[in-house]
């Protein structure tokens, strides 16, 4: 198996040309996407492939999806399509679709019938996610994932609660756009609880893995339109860590919801179950040990050979 990378324009480019492109220079966004374009091209050249897989596709240009319309093209999202509409008009040039959510199934197949259309979750690597008994769980709670509505309410409100209590916290993502000293100062306005607590970066799984292996509460905050459960659920649960998730989400038989991790209904309740779990360590330990005994065969990469899913450790841990 042979593997292109595919970078997107705005995670690559400096911050001088994303200031261009933002007042209307395109042209260099165009270049980027015409040099991918050229590299895909040579690449397919190289040997007679019989299938080619996709991680993704966020940010591939209309040009490279034309390219594999001859072949026999796979593709796992990792998203859910609806909130991709540039890459749900693509998903036309595919043979084979594999959602990471459960409700893209139906969407999909009705508006594209001649696609074959699947439900598959995106495995955790037990290469990265792995529990380490030596590691000291020194951080009180952790998220790390992209800024959302919903998951700045969230933690805004826990950020709050550990700061009046005096207790340790970190929050892994790119919150707020830009290096320079003025951005953090807007952050800090809107959100003043929130800053003292995050590292405004891009983690990797690695990096992530690491976090949670020192979490004694990881906070699973969901994407609000997602009604399946995302990566992050099985890889907290893979480092043996105890997962508070926001309810909603359906397991689809993957796990137990009530018996792998704890489920809060709203945000009084989520600081609640904070509150509780952080002064229960022993029940805290014993989730956290049921749940990792429930994923670490039945929902490991490794157990799933196909070429799709041992490509998916690489995606950035957003």
């Amino acid at each position: 198996m042979d593997w292109f990378e595919i970078t997107e324009f705005y995670k690559v480019c400096s911050p001088f040309q994303r200031r261009m492109y933002k007042l209307g220079a395109d042209f260099l966004k165009y270049r980027f996407d015409e040099c991918l374009v050229h590299r895909l091209r040579n690449f397919l050249k190289q040997k007679s492939y019989d299938i080619v897989y996709m991680i993704s596709g966020a940010g591939m240009p209309r040009e490279a999806f034309e390219l594999l319309a001859p072949y026999n093209t796979y593709i796992q999202l990792l998203d859910g399509i609806k909130r991709f509409k540039h890459l749900e008009a693509d998903v036309s040039y595919f043979k084979h679709v594999y959602c990471f959510d459960y409700d893209d199934v139906s969407y999909l197949t009705e508006k594209y019938p001649n696609i074959s259309v699947e439900y598959r979750p995106v495995y955790y690597d037990n290469r990265i996610f792995y529990p380490d008994e030596s590691t000291v769980r020194d951080i009180d709670i952790s998220f790390i994932g992209s800024t959302y509505p919903n998951r700045l309410r969230a933690l805004e409100r826990v950020t709050q609660y550990v700061a009046d209590h005096g207790l340790s916290m970190l929050v892994g993502g790119y919150w707020y756009k830009g290096r320079h000293w003025w951005k953090r100062i807007q952050f800090n306005h809107r959100h003043k609880w929130l800053l003292p607590y995050l590292e405004n970066r891009l983690f990797s799984a690695e990096e992530a893995a690491a976090v949670y292996r020192r979490s004694k509460i990881c906070l699973n905050i969901n994407c609000e339109d997602h009604k399946s459960l995302n990566p992050r659920t099985f890889e907290i649960l893979a480092t043996k860590s105890f997962q508070l998730m926001d309810r909603g989400p359906l397991s689809h038989g993957l796990l137990d919801l009530s018996r792998d991790l704890c489920l809060y209904d709203d945000l009084d309740d989520m600081i609640e179950k904070i509150d509780y779990y952080l002064h229960h360590e022993q029940e805290r330990q014993r989730i956290a040990d049921t749940g990792y005994e429930h994923v670490k065969d039945v929902l490991a990469i490794q157990n799933h050979p196909e070429p799709i899913n041992q490509c998916c450790h690489k995606r950035e841990y957003v």
